[in-house]
């Protein structure tokens, strides 16, 4: 019904987010220029808070298609990891490294040759984690340390967590101290004015 009235190419409202439908409001045109930019410079961490269904796994896809002309990006979808160990080995999966049957202490080796490695050819790593609410203190602190990883002085891994408003209260905490010096970038996505 929807298709032939409408002339559309697909059923419109699906369950899963499709990134070919963003509405870039200005807003969300500002948001991604924004962590386009904090990226780029490799300023520190960036986050996207935002109420669920807002748009927020979508825009991580469209942040994820736009950085990937600059660096080599891995997109984690969902942050609901257990361990350290899981994430690091996520992130492995993510860049087509090995991951299977290593320790943490190996696995966070193999992430830093690796990253080693694309410097090298002069590509850093974009690490988006979208569902970063799930995320514990530990893994987020296991987060930071990723992006400790320098070389000559420039940051190796340039990390986006976007998350429900769960987030900022999780980042709130004493324990998150040096996380939040290292945050460049929060923005809050708020809803469609009527016009929009």
């Amino acid at each position: 019904m929807y298709e032939s009235h409408f002339q559309f190419e697909r059923r419109p409202f699906a369950a899963t987010p499709d990134a070919n439908c963003l509405f870039i409001s200005e807003a969300i045109r500002e948001t991604l220029a924004e962590f386009v930019v904090c990226a780029e410079r490799g300023q520190g961490i960036g986050v996207l808070t935002g109420a669920a269904g807002m748009g927020k796994t979508l825009l991580c896809q469209r942040l994820a298609d736009e950085l990937s002309a600059s660096f080599q990006v891995a997109l984690l979808k969902n942050a609901n990891f257990s361990t350290r160990r899981s994430l690091l080995q996520s992130l492995l999966f993510e860049l087509d490294q090995p991951y299977a049957g290593m320790s943490e202490q190996e696995l966070r080796l193999e992430l830093e040759k690796y990253c080693e490695q694309k410097l090298a050819g002069r590509e850093a790593i974009a690490l988006i984690i979208d569902e970063a609410h799930l995320m514990s203190e530990r893994l987020l602190e296991e987060v930071r340390c990723v992006t400790n990883l320098t070389a000559g002085g420039v940051p190796l891994v340039r990390a986006i967590l976007c998350g429900q408003p769960a987030l900022e209260e999780t980042l709130d905490r004493p324990g998150m101290a040096a996380l939040n010096q290292r945050i460049a970038s929060k923005q809050n996505l708020e809803t469609l004015s009527r016009p929009e």
